[in-house]
């Protein structure tokens, strides 16, 4: 069976592509015999509800195939439970060093974060080691920032492999490899793969045997966007893969300009699909532009995204913006709370007499709420007990789960009252506070805004990988602009480790 692999670059509609597909399988497949696997849960959600708005009779607990990888090998294998925090303490205990069960790797950030306890840092070279199907050796040479040694490594590996035989647990590593160990296929007829750049040798072993019993195999893909090599994935493997290749030509989403610049940036690329994408014939031009500041930028307006390639550097972006009295969220210090726009929303639809998900109601309840003065003592407890889903208006808030206040949000909610006054009196309304986004290129995959500012800085850990292997820095710096629906501002960098960006 020889697959149908769809090669796509950015905004050329790769995944519309797959759901096309689908919704002709579905035509004569029942979902329960279609595989359709994706990096996020989002993804593969975001399958289930075309499907079912295509076909009304179709419901959704019917697409049972239809999940991460992870989560598709987890809900075929024999099930053993998961290890978790105090796992982990315990497992700290007797090697001597800390380990929270979070990996040294940071998927918001993609590079080593050397900072963190040498415990992390080693369980995130054995989970490389598993997904990439790598030696101790070969691991500890493509971190060599780490210092760690392979008997260091393998005897983590042993002592962590026997601690989870004993306590009778997994992790997420697991999960796949029980499943290939099984060796296991499922009863079903197709197979359709999205994000399949971002997939590790260990998880195409696992799409190998699964496609081993299908009538079709397609797979979706752009090596050109494979920036999770720190972690396992490997590009190659998309990019040498034997199948029917169609290359999806026309890019959709991207101005001219910043499209013919992105692919400048993939030109550099030296293992890569041969192919070419050019923009729709009515595409708008966009504009690129150097700047040297912030500060240079008139931001009052509009969305953006200012990106960033490590974490280190969010905080003098968010300075910059603070100085400057604009309202942004970050991934490390927002000027606006968590959920805070979201909440007042939800405020917003309960004054009116409409109804909220209980998810946003126990937002409110633990974020915004004072317990004694606006929600009786005890009841934040009481609604965490129910669905997530469950739709709740404001008398139902008030009879079964304690809420005491009818005021509008800037005086029931206990936040700061000059951001108070701030968001009441904003141009657009609240919904416009959350306009501007700092956040690392990693945390942008799969999004976009009208405007992107991109910092070419890179922490040191970055340059020295940078140097090594520099086709994974202009993969990141290519989803970087991409990220560009308008207008790309490149900024001059602030340190002596950056990237260096092609000419305008």
């Amino acid at each position: 069976m020889t697959p149908k692999i769809l090669v796509a670059s950015a905004g050329t509609g790769k995944t519309t592509a797959l759901l096309n597909i689908l919704e002709e399988l579905l035509k004569h497949t029942p979902p329960e015999r279609i595989i359709y696997t994706t990096y996020t849960n989002a993804g593969a959600n975001e399958a289930i509800d075309r499907a079912c708005k295509r076909f009304p009779s179709v419901l959704p607990e019917q697409f049972k195939h239809f999940r991460t990888l992870h989560s598709l090998c987890y809900r075929n294998a024999p099930q053993r439970p998961m290890l978790g925090k105090l796992d982990y303490d315990e497992l700290s205990e007797i090697l001597g060093y800390k380990i929270s069960g979070f990996s040294g790797f940071s998927a918001n950030s993609g590079a080593a974060l050397v900072q963190m306890s040498r415990g992390n840092r080693l369980l995130s070279l054995e989970n490389l080691r598993r997904n990439a199907l790598l030696s101790f050796e070969e691991v500890c040479q493509r971190q060599p920032n780490l210092a760690e040694s392979p008997q260091v490594l393998r005897h983590f590996s042993e002592t962590y492999r026997e601690f989870k035989r004993i306590t009778g647990k997994i992790d997420f590593g697991d999960q796949l490899e029980n499943f290939l160990k099984a060796g296991r296929t499922l009863d079903v007829d197709y197979l359709i793969v999205d994000e399949a750049q971002d997939l590790s040798k260990l998880q195409w072993r696992i799409l190998e045997l699964l496609s081993e019993v299908v009538k079709g195999m397609y797979i979706a893909g752009d090596d050109k966007q494979a920036i999770y090599e720190f972690s396992g994935a490997c590009p190659d493997s998309l990019i040498n893969r034997k199948g029917d290749r169609e290359v999806l030509e026309t890019c959709h989403r991207l101005p001219r300009a910043i499209l013919n610049y992105a692919e400048k940036i993939a030109e550099r690329i030296q293992s890569k699909s041969a192919y070419t994408v050019g923009a729709q014939p009515d595409a708008s031009e966009g504009t690129i532009k150097d700047i040297m500041y912030l500060d240079e930028l008139d931001m009052s307006k509009g969305n953006w995204l200012i990106i960033a390639r490590n974490r280190c550097f969010l905080e003098a972006i968010e300075d910059s913006l603070k100085s400057r009295g604009l309202l942004f969220k970050s991934l490390s210090n927002s000027a606006l709370p968590d959920n805070l726009v979201e909440c007042i929303k939800a405020w917003e639809q309960l004054d009116k007499g409409e109804a909220i998900l209980a998810r946003e109601a126990k937002l409110i309840y633990r974020n915004f709420l004072k317990t004694g003065t606006k929600v009786e003592k005890g009841f934040k407890n009481v609604l965490d007990s129910i669905n997530d889903g469950e739709m709740l208006d404001y008398q139902q808030l008030k009879d079964d789960f304690g809420l005491i206040t009818a005021e509008p949000w800037w005086e029931a909610f206990s936040i700061d009252t000059r951001l108070a006054v701030k968001l009441m009196n904003l141009d657009g309304g609240v919904e416009a506070a959350d306009r501007i986004e700092v956040t690392t290129i990693h945390a942008t995959k799969g999004r976009e805004a009208d405007n992107v500012v991109v910092l070419p800085d890179m922490a040191w850990t970055t340059w020295k990988e940078y140097e090594e292997n520099p086709d994974a820095e202009h993969r990141t710096f290519y989803v970087a602009c991409t990220r560009a629906k308008k207008n790309l501002f490149l900024m001059e960098p602030l340190t002596q480790n950056y990237y260096s960006f092609p000419s305008i």
